[in-house]
């Protein structure tokens, strides 16, 4: 936990499986999840700037990362990359949110039903 109590990683673990490397920040905007807000989006957030990540994988190398994310892309789901300079890892998400309780609703909630993968919250 950090100081303010929260878990800096919140929720399900990834599966760990592999697909085809894409280049970093080349996230997806156009997304088959839908209702939230243009600026929460992967391809419209400033990739590991401060706040909520709802999360669809995390990787030791940027190349399995970019597996998922092709993997994303072909399902129609947006999604973006950043490295936590704190552990080194490689987070593959799909949207960002401002607070906690907003971003645990999209994740309990695997996007109103619209996404059926593993979700958790990467706090940065």
């Amino acid at each position: 936990m950090n100081g303010d109590g929260l878990n800096k990683d919140i929720g399900n673990n990834a599966t760990g499986n592999t697909y085809p490397q894409t280049p970093q920040g080349s996230g997806n905007v156009n997304s088959s999840i839908k209702g939230y807000d243009s600026n929460q989006y992967a391809g419209n957030v400033q990739a590991g700037s401060k706040g909520f990540y709802v999360t669809a994988g995390v990787f030791g190398s940027r190349n399995n990362a970019a597996k998922l994310q092709n993997k994303l892309r072909t399902q129609g789901v947006g999604s973006d990359i950043f490295q936590d300079p704190n552990n080194s890892m490689y987070y593959v998400f799909l949207l960002k949110f401002n607070n906690y309780d907003a971003a645990n609703q999209a994740r309990t909630s695997n996007f109103n039903g619209q996404y059926n993968g593993k979700l958790w919250i990467k706090v940065m």
